[in-house]
């Protein structure tokens, strides 16, 4: 059944209702029509945002159910959240998510897109963790709720997550462990994809420099009045620009390109006022061309999901999730043998074909009841098991001659977690939230095959419990004060353990007795909600024991042919603190406004293998980051708008680009950069558009690999325009 106008309405009011404020302010004279009220809502919202998704109207846009797995009306949430729309995502002139989560504070990404990094560099961290140099994410990604987060490596895939079909974005800062488990250390990020509230048909297609062409279909189809059937399209893809600097380039560097294939299939079941479930199925396909001839990359993803929510009455709910993900993943790596005297006499083989599997397989379920007007809880249970083998061949031997070798490494994870969280509004204006996860880890299964590896590992298993504190208490005027503190934890995962890499005289060995990492920490923040105006300030601080660092080492196969050896090992412990500021302002007659800064004070605090590095920044975390937006909507409805981001230098950076540091440093310039982006309605259902990202062209350092070039450039000025039809 879809949402009617009376339903909208009806639901805005069950969201203001359901909040703790409201609650509150309710008193006990409603105590008799309370539950009856509440159901009603709990019914409402259920049609409205059928389990963890929001309708696209802009009433219900300011509701988050990331913080706490339970809607929360965004200027009542006791967290530093950002909340990011699909109209902020279509005033930009971003290609996938990662470019637009640039404009949000607190979220440390590779300083350019990930349609042209190795798909194993795509890594994300929060709250100046980092991790991103080292192929380590250090946030929780999920689609509707469900973890993305590649099983076996950890990065994330953005172009599975193609733009048009996202209705809106949370991020949700600070340790999240306790609620959702791995990953969630520095924070959660969840997609919430669309949901339609009429049959619509949605085409879109365009074109621009360097080959760039993107194209998508959406339509949603209303059989009965119980039953929505979704299904979406893309292709999008590159002839892509020349990655790596003038003075680096040889002859067999070439364009970093891509093609990326989304399909998805929703079926949405409404079988009655109190139980809604879906099934859904993903398909995405990605052939990427990294910087050589040789160096290719391609990922087959498929994935299954099904939910359901059934609601009881006492304003109780059920929510039952599981999912499966298989992923095959192919990776070609090069060996250069360079000519320091003459660039051109540069040579480049093919080193070694990684073959990587994964099954992926979980399930939550999660029981939540609100007890009277003024608290609420909510218990829950997940399972994850997750499978994944490398079969790796080997075309050159450690001694640089040519041989033909396989390899095999492989290892299994299971996760069990309990999680439980209170809420309460003991008096009026004053929010308080506990909660906390229970979660057991084993590592079954496990085989280092890697050239010179130790074979089989014995199984091991771990335990964490990580609770969380929030406070929040409002001060009237639209002013509010909040603090937390929590802990949270990242286990290693299969790659970190198991998986070796070897290209241009560079190898990084298995690491198959890593410890997970622990953070400690804690934040207070201001919030201000106005009309038209929402404000969040907030100063954080947390560390983090067994800190996993890429350090040197020997092996026996590897160190005698002069190959740079490094692992991953646990032997850093790092502080992270800092300041965000997020402002988002709708001034007016169609302008709206905002501005995001972070200050990133993250330093290492003890390295035995290297004591120098104790108190430098980590590696990949810019100290300062700036981004603003302008945008203009004609009451006509043509659009302008505008984004310019300022990253600061991050450490080990090398001004005349003559030295990247050591292998497998990060080697960013500071960087300015304005994005301009224009639609124009031509009719009722079709508009054109136009996106120009680096509109004035800047040339900078972005990153750096170790192979197949040392450094990288950021995207240069582009051009793309497409048209877009739609009908309902």
């Amino acid at each position: 059944m879809f949402v009617s106008r009376r339903s909208e309405r009806w639901a805005t009011r069950c969201i203001a209702l359901c909040s703790p404020s409201e609650r509150a302010r309710s008193g006990s004279r409603r105590h008799a029509i309370i539950g009856r009220k509440h159901l009603a809502c709990a019914a409402t919202l259920l049609l409205s945002s059928a389990g963890l998704r929001a309708h696209a109207d802009s009433s219900l846009e300011q509701v988050i159910v990331t913080a706490t797995r339970t809607p929360v009306a965004l200027p009542e949430v006791a967290a530093s959240v950002s909340l990011i729309t699909a109209a902020d995502i279509a005033s930009t002139p971003a290609q996938e998510l990662d470019d637009v989560l640039r404009l949000v504070p607190g979220i440390d990404l590779l300083g350019y897109s990930g349609e042209a990094q190795h798909p194993t560099s795509a890594s994300i961290g929060m709250r100046g963790l980092g991790g991103a140099a080292q192929g380590i994410s250090r946030a929780l990604v999920m689609v509707d709720g469900i973890p993305i987060n590649d099983p076996f490596f950890g990065y994330v895939q953005w172009g599975r997550m193609p733009l048009e079909n996202i209705d809106r974005v949370e991020v949700v800062r600070g340790g999240g462990s306790p609620l959702w488990g791995n990953y969630a250390e520095g924070g959660v990020i969840n997609v919430i994809t669309r949901e339609p509230s009429a049959q619509e048909l949605m085409l879109d297609a365009g074109g621009g420099s360097y080959g760039t062409y993107r194209a998508s279909a959406y339509g949603a189809y209303f059989p009965t009045g119980a039953q929505k059937l979704q299904a979406f399209a893309s292709i999008d893809g590159t002839s892509g620009f020349q990655q790596v600097p003038v003075y680096e380039r040889t002859p067999f560097n070439v364009p970093t390109s891509y093609q990326a294939v989304n399909l998805q299939l929703r079926d949405t079941l409404q079988l009655s006022d109190d139980f809604v479930g879906h099934v859904s199925l993903y398909y995405h396909d990605n052939h990427q061309h990294l910087e050589t001839e040789i160096d290719r990359n391609s990922q087959d993803i498929y994935t299954v999901t099904a939910d359901a929510k059934q609601l009881f009455a006492n304003n109780a709910s059920l929510t039952a999730t599981a999912f499966y993900t298989y992923s095959s993943f192919t990776t070609n790596n090069s060996t250069y043998f360079p000519d320091q005297t003459d660039l051109a006499a540069t040579t480049d083989t093919l080193n070694e074909i990684h073959d990587v599997r994964t099954h992926d397989a979980g399930a939550s379920l999660v029981w939540n009841q609100r007890l009277g007007p003024v608290a609420n809880y909510l218990v829950g249970a997940d399972f994850r098991s997750i499978s994944g083998v490398d079969n790796t061949t080997h075309f050159i031997a450690p001694d640089f001659s040519p041989e033909l070798t396989m390899t095999v490494s492989h290892g299994d994870q299971t996760f069990v977690g309990g999680f439980g969280q209170v809420t309460a509004v003991p008096v009026p204006g004053l929010q308080l939230s506990a909660s906390g996860r229970y979660q057991w880890l084993q590592n079954t299964n496990g085989y280092d095959g890697s050239l010179g590896g130790v074979g089989a590992v014995p199984d091991r298993s771990f335990t964490s419990f990580d609770p969380r504190l929030d406070a929040r208490y409002t001060l009237g005027g639209g002013l509010a004060v909040r603090g937390a503190y929590y802990q949270s934890f990242r286990a290693p995962n299969i790659s970190d353990q198991f998986y070796t890499y070897a290209a241009g005289g560079f190898v990084m060995l298995p690491a198959p007795f890593l410890q997970p990492e622990k953070l400690k920490g804690g934040e207070v923040g201001i919030d201000f909600s106005g009309p038209g105006l929402r404000t969040q300030l907030t100063f954080y601080r947390t560390s983090v024991n067994n800190y996993i660092v890429v350090e040197p080492t020997t092996n026996d196969i590897y160190s005698p042919a002069g190959w740079y050896v490094v692992q991953n090992q646990n032997i850093a412990s790092v502080r992270a603190q800092g300041f965000e500021a997020e402002v988002n302002w709708e001034i007016g007659t169609g302008v709206t406004a905002s501005l995001a800064y972070t200050l990133a004070d993250s330093v290492v605090e003890s390295n035995p293998l290297d004591p120098a590095s104790v108190g430098q920044q980590i590696v990949d975390v810019p100290r300062n980051e700036v981004a603003a937006s302008l945008s203009y909507r004609n009451p006509q409805g043509w659009q302008v708008a505008t984004q310019a981001y300022w990253v600061d230098r991050t450490d080990w950076a090398s001004p005349d680009h003559t030295n990247p540091g050591y292998p497998g440093a990060i080697s960013a310039d500071p960087h300015f950069l304005v994005d301009l982006t224009g639609t124009y309605p031509l009719t009722v259902r079709v508009a054109v558009y136009l996106n120009i990202p680096n509109l004035f062209d800047r040339h900078y350092i972005a990153t750096s690999y170790s192979a197949p070039s040392a450094q990288v450039t950021g995207a240069p000025f582009e051009l793309f325009a497409g048209i877009r039809a739609t009908w309902e």
